[in-house]
């Protein structure tokens, strides 16, 4: 799931969890978080990595800075459950307003005309 961002704006943790991967792959900068032993969360095309692997993070800590996704200032979330990728949108219950996440991520359709904000 890509995720329109402002230029270089400071990505937050996803999820807590053990940091296990952070560099890069292909020449885009990626950080994993494992919250669990089968779940692995991903946000990649990043700018910038502050944390490192074997770190410990906690929701919504600060690691990284977003990049360019094709051609646009945004980061790139993936979640993978026994290595399967999966949707994230269920997990974060996103435009559902408080929940476990919080309320922090509320998507909106491309081209609706909306300001368009992510919180990390």
């Amino acid at each position: 799931m890509d995720l329109a961002s402002s230029e270089a704006a400071v990505v937050r943790a996803p999820v807590s969890g053990r940091v296990t991967y952070a560099g890069s792959v292909a020449g885009i900068r990626s950080v994993t978080v494992a919250p669990r032993s089968e779940v692995r969360v991903s946000i990649s095309y990043l700018s910038e990595i502050w944390v490192t692997r074997g770190q410990r993070l906690k929701v919504g800590q600060p690691l990284g800075r977003s990049g360019i996704d094709h051609g646009i200032s945004a980061v790139h979330l993936s979640l993978r459950v026994k290595g399967r990728y999966q949707d994230p949108r269920p997990a974060l219950n996103c435009g559902a307003g408080p929940g476990p996440n919080g309320g922090r991520l509320k998507l909106l359709p491309h081209g609706s005309g909306a300001h368009q904000r992510v919180d990390h």
